[in-house]
């Protein structure tokens, strides 16, 4: 979680570290990844349990316990397919730019340039925050700590460099993006209000 948070604030120093740490991919995964998804998702659900979002919004669903597990466990479900999807997504950038990059480095760069989305995801938490607001803050913070972390764990030709990074951030807006929107379906129990 500290990392997560020196990621936003000094990106540079932290992807120096990670890239000379070399973390494997269970390391990865089950220290860092998982801990940082279950607290991003643990908060909100927390929020939604005991925090009045009644009063900001009458349609709102009051959740139970057994409710908010299940939801909270499908959200998690769903944050860790989003970073095993962009991991891939970059590998497969980095090999149309001739890099033989392997699924670890991929993983490591998303599961990293991710973590600023998951804590800035817990502003959800807060009643009567915008959905669209919290997103556009999570994904601008992660695809500019992202910027720092391609050149350093991937190591790409210079020119090329500027390429993947683009291309990776394309894909992980649009990916997050309809990640944000299946949990908020799975949050709202299948059904989203419109209100205009």
């Amino acid at each position: 979680m500290i990392k997560a948070i020196m990621l936003i604030f000094s990106p540079a120093s932290v992807w120096d570290r990670i890239a000379l740490d070399k973390d494997n991919f269970k390391k990865l995964l089950f220290v860092f990844l998982i801990p940082l998804i279950l607290i991003s998702v643990g908060v909100q659900m927390a929020s939604l349990m005991y925090l009045d979002h009644h009063a900001m919004d009458p349609t709102a669903v009051r959740f139970d316990t057994r409710m908010a597990c299940i939801r909270g466990a499908s959200q998690a479900g769903i944050y860790l397919a989003l970073v095993l999807l962009c991991s891939q997504c970059v590998k497969s950038v980095a090999k149309t730019f001739h890099r033989r990059n392997t699924f670890e480095q991929g993983f490591c760069v998303a599961a990293h340039g991710l973590a600023p989305f998951f804590l800035m995801s817990m502003l959800d938490a807060i009643p009567g925050m915008s959905p669209l607001a919290t997103f556009g803050i999570a994904i601008s913070l992660s695809l500019g700590t992202l910027y720092y972390g391609i050149p350093r764990v991937m190591e790409p030709d210079p020119p090329s460099a500027f390429g993947i990074y683009f291309s990776s951030c394309l894909m992980m807006l649009g990916i997050t993006g309809l990640a944000r929107l299946l949990v908020a379906v799975v949050i709202a129990g299948g059904k989203l209000h419109y209100a205009p």
